[in-house]
């Protein structure tokens, strides 16, 4: 998929959580979701935390869109929408699991994602900017 022309405002800011770790497809950092799977699959967390971890998890499979893979060019990263409030609040949950873990985790925030390629209410994915956050 090329990307569209398709810009945000300039009014509407974006956040991205982000660990240490360079994704290999985007060359960008990674998200949150890769390390978290990584970390549940793992067998290294306390029962309390597999279920807490587990249970975050169910619930973005159930509320957040994913969109088909397959038409999303490889150098495209995924940004919340600041505004899905519920949606950041779920995300805090992963990243407290993530740094009690030793994950070093940064919020990035930009009202320049890039290229457009996805939206929903709740999130961009964008081919970045030169100038985008990373």
């Amino acid at each position: 998929m090329t990307p569209s022309s398709v810009k945000p405002t300039g009014s509407e800011t974006f956040l991205r959580f982000v660990v240490s770790r360079i994704d290999e497809d985007s060359s960008n950092r990674q998200g949150v979701f890769a390390p978290a799977y990584e970390l549940f699959k793992g067998g290294a967390l306390a029962p309390d935390e597999q279920e807490r971890l587990g249970l975050t998890l169910e619930w973005f499979q159930a509320h957040l869109p994913l969109p088909d893979r397959s038409r999303i060019r490889p150098e495209a990263i995924f940004w919340f929408k600041a505004g899905a409030d519920d949606l950041v609040r779920h995300i805090w949950r992963l990243v407290e699991i993530l740094i009690e873990h030793d994950h070093h985790l940064d919020i990035l925030r930009t009202s320049k994602p890039g290229y457009i390629v996805y939206q929903d209410t709740v999130q961009v994915c964008a081919v970045p900017f030169n100038d985008t956050p990373r």
